[in-house]
């Protein structure tokens, strides 16, 4: 077997070593192509790290494509005159292929209305995504999609206790951050004052305590995002090094514009605002940074869901239910009856609680091939969803460490750390209105007590709003003609958004964010020709 595509990083090396029989002191490259041809798919389960690879095969004339379980690495293919061409970023591929550049229109409309496109798809007809969690396989006779990784059969252990799931969970989390962390001057960590990237931080230096690592915040000064005061908070319990980079400053017609986002991720429109994370790449870059962990993946692994309702039902659970209940119906998190549909036969075949709506469109959760309810469905939305892994992918992250060189790491989204999760009970995560239980009860002593009982988060509708405006400085509005003339989008239904948008009407503020951007990508692409090629 030989590489065709490798991007590897692997956090159990020396393990996969000894299982390869290769020894402890083995090059990742090595270690896979060994563990490929002793233990075939297989094996891929056993990795715990980021990769992408694209693999021939000489004995059957196969070239093998996998993906890493949770999707952090990206791998896009595309077939060509001279063959199948594999790479990291939709750019390679259009720079590599003879292929027309052609946009897909039902992606473009899948993204503008749900926010996500079609795992397997991106926004060009021709060029796939390889899932996560699965092999490709692709011969004479065509290709076969196999997966993996089965999360959802893991079982949930309804004997722990939340004091014993959060020392356990506590114990893999420091060990995820410390298998991510590099030398002291080349490792940065993002911090926000929240609970997910805080918790990180202060684990590292709890652990390696002679080390000073620095962490690098964003200030917006006045807009309710700011999280400045519970950065404080950090700082005044635990020595440590912040660096602060102020946002609320940034030019948004001009450096920092939409259009200037293109340059550098110019083939996912942003589905949230990523205008953020270009002064932070450039700071990063600028104090010579290699390794940035991030707080990414907290809220989708530890967050609640009123699920947990529904699977108290089928337990039995009343006196716990009761009170779970009346948080739900006046807490954070969106209640609805279809929580209870898995739990009462009735239910799940249409009856009174959830009546199903026929033709009605559903989201694909990846694993499972098909549609789930219940607590296991939502803990596959979560983690493999199409809109998950449309934000994945399309996150300025790839884009950021191709411009300057440095590499975004994401411990909650170790495979052994989420393996254990999805063993927990729902209460452990969740219960009487708090998220994240795990954290909070097994950081006391470590995380700050004003971040560890924070409930709040920061919400990023003023700097949309912000970019937005300069956006209609610049063009006048926001008149998506292009999108008018596919027929995506009609000439009222724009006036709507535009209307709430003045009358500082946030409802519609999402929709017009994408509609926008949309936009600007379509005409960045296939109108601006001098743009087009990349």
């Amino acid at each position: 077997m030989k590489y065709l595509y490798r991007d590897l990083t692997l956090y159990n090396l020396p393990e996969l070593s000894e299982m390869t029989g290769l020894g402890r002191m083995q090059t990742p490259e090595a270690v896979i192509l060994r563990g490929l041809e002793r233990f075939g798919g297989a094996f891929l389960a056993r990795i715990n790290g980021d990769f992408a690879l694209a693999v021939s095969d000489p004995s059957n004339g196969e070239i093998l494509v996998a993906r890493d379980p949770l999707g952090i690495r990206p791998l896009y293919y595309t077939r060509s005159e001279s063959g199948v061409i594999f790479g990291g970023s939709i750019g390679e591929l259009l720079a590599r292929t003879e292929a027309e550049k052609v946009p897909d229109l039902r992606s473009m409309v899948s993204l503008l209305k749900r926010g996500s496109v079609a795992c397997g798809d991106t926004l060009y007809r021709g060029i796939r995504r390889v899932p996560p969690a699965h092999l490709l396989r692709i011969g004479a006779d065509g290709e076969t999609l196999t997966r993996y990784w089965f999360p959802e059969r893991i079982a949930i252990d309804y004997s722990l206790n939340l004091s014993r799931a959060s020392e356990r969970f506590v114990g893999l989390l420091e060990r995820a951050v410390a298998r991510r962390i590099g030398g002291e001057a080349e490792t940065a960590f993002e911090l926000s004052g929240g609970l997910d990237s805080s918790s990180l931080y202060a684990l590292a230096l709890k652990r390696f305590s002679g080390r000073r690592f620095s962490a690098y915040t964003l200030s917006y000064g006045s807009w309710a995002c700011d999280e400045s005061g519970y950065v404080r908070a950090f700082e005044a319990a635990i020595p440590c090094d912040v660096r602060r980079i102020a946002v609320d400053r940034l030019d948004f017609s001009g450096a920092y514009s939409l259009e200037s986002n293109y340059r550098l991720n110019p083939h996912w429109p942003p589905i949230t605002t990523a205008t953020m994370y270009l002064p932070l790449a450039e700071r990063l870059h600028a104090e010579g940074r290699r390794i940035v962990l991030t707080g990414q993946g907290g809220d989708q692994l530890l967050g609640g869901s009123c699920h947990l309702l529904g699977d108290l039902l089928r337990r039995g659970r009343w006196r716990a239910l009761f009170w779970e209940l009346y948080t739900f119906l006046d807490g954070p998190i969106r209640f609805s009856f279809r929580c209870f549909r898995d739990a009462v036969p009735s239910v799940g075949k249409g009856g009174a609680f959830m009546p199903r709506r026929a033709g009605r469109e559903r989201e694909t959760i990846l694993p499972l091939g098909g549609e789930a309810g219940g607590l296991l469905g939502h803990r596959m939305r979560m983690l493999l969803s199409d809109l998950e892994m449309t934000v994945r992918d399309g996150a300025p992250f790839h884009a950021l460490e191709a411009a300057y060189g440095f590499r975004f790491r994401h411990p909650f989204y170790d495979r052994e750390l989420v393996e254990y999760l999805l063993t927990l009970p729902p209460e452990s995560l969740y219960s009487r209105g708090w998220t994240k239980l795990p954290l909070r009860y097994g950081l006391e002593g470590i995380l700050p007590d004003p971040i560890r009982s924070r409930r709040d988060k920061a919400e990023f509708s003023a700097l949309i709003r912000r970019e937005l405006e300069a956006e209609a400085e610049r063009s006048g509005g926001f008149p998506c003609p292009e999108l008018q003339r596919l027929g995506l989008l009609e000439r009222p239904r724009i006036h709507e958004m535009e209307r709430a948008f003045i009358q500082k009407d946030d409802r519609e503020l999402l929709l017009l964010w994408r509609a926008v951007n949309l936009e600007s990508w379509y005409r960045f692409h296939f109108i601006q020709k001098e743009n087009s090629v990349f």
